[in-house]
């Protein structure tokens, strides 16, 4: 009987999953699937369990606080200025954080910090780095941290934006979980003290259960903070192409609020710097290149 070549399983285990990978390359590929929004998606599965890719058109967008963000009632951080104008290629995000449903079946059963199987899944951002690196090996394709500009895009919608204060909305409430909105009772956003959140059972939610907003992305404000792969730095007014942020730092660039925080940090372009050891609050959505 010939001996089975265990060398190859690698291989065999990579033209798997590109299978289990639904073809889509462009916004006109007739082959895709629409999401409810409109937006052409990618279904993906790893290790029994999928997920959904939503494909973004590159666009020009004014990056940072635009005129509807200061329409809040909050005053806005000064590194959220200079607004200034960015060009984005296409590429892929995906449509929830990811979940601790996915991280274990990567990473191994119980490797995942999260309060359920379908609640945002929260780490540093070297586990997600380790993740990343994991889940591009077993399935043979090429997902990263998305950049802060890639993110922001998004949020507000991309070439669907609607001009909105949150991300799907203006109002909060409807789109995303916060420290007002994320417990048993609604809670005041005048006054954030830990004990009150805690007593008051503030925590993540299942992904998707709020309403998404124009591109069909769901908590991309609130649930967790969104790890993007920018280092930290304050912003210029020139105009840019595919921004990668500066090349070193000490500090990532983190997104989209969560439970714990105010809803105002949920803004579409409020942003802020984390150490990279920093983990309770903080998630991460998927990107990938067109």
């Amino acid at each position: 009987m010939k001996k089975f070549n265990s060398n190859i399983l690698p291989f065999y285990w990579a033209v798997f999953m590109c299978v289990c990978f639904a073809s889509c390359g462009s916004d006109d590929d007739g082959g895709a699937t629409k999401n409810e929004s409109g937006s052409f998606t990618k279904a993906i599965t790893v290790g029994g369990v999928s997920f959904n890719m939503i494909y973004v058109q590159g666009g020009t967008f004014q990056m940072g606080a635009t005129q509807e963000q200061t329409m809040s009632g909050t005053k806005i951080d000064d590194h959220e200025f200079p607004v200034h104008k960015v060009t984005l290629s296409s590429y892929y995000l995906a449509e929830t954080e990811v979940t601790k449903e996915l991280y274990d079946a990567v990473m191994g059963e119980g490797s995942g910090s999260a309060s359920g199987k379908y609640h945002p899944v929260y780490g540093t951002w070297e586990d997600f780095d380790k993740f990343i690196r994991k889940l591009n090996e077993v399935s043979g394709m090429k997902f990263r941290f998305p950049t802060e500009a890639e993110w922001e895009y998004a949020a507000r919608g991309g070439n669907k934006s609607k001009g909105y204060i949150y991300p799907g909305s203006d109002n909060k409430l409807l789109v995303g979980w916060y420290y007002c909105n994320s417990g048993e009772s609604y809670l005041s956003e005048s006054n954030w003290n830990w004990w009150t959140m805690k007593g008051n059972g503030c925590d993540t939610h299942v992904v998707a259960t709020a309403l998404p907003n124009e591109l069909g992305f769901y908590d991309m404000g609130g649930n967790v903070y969104e790890w993007c792969s920018d280092w930290y730095t304050d912003y210029t007014k020139e105009d840019q192409v595919n921004p990668q942020g500066p090349k070193t730092g000490t500090s990532k660039v983190c997104r989209g609020g969560s439970y714990a925080h105010f809803s105002v940090e949920s803004r579409c372009s409020h942003r802020r710097g984390s150490p990279l050891s920093e983990r309770v609050y903080w998630g991460l959505r998927l990107a990938m290149g067109e």
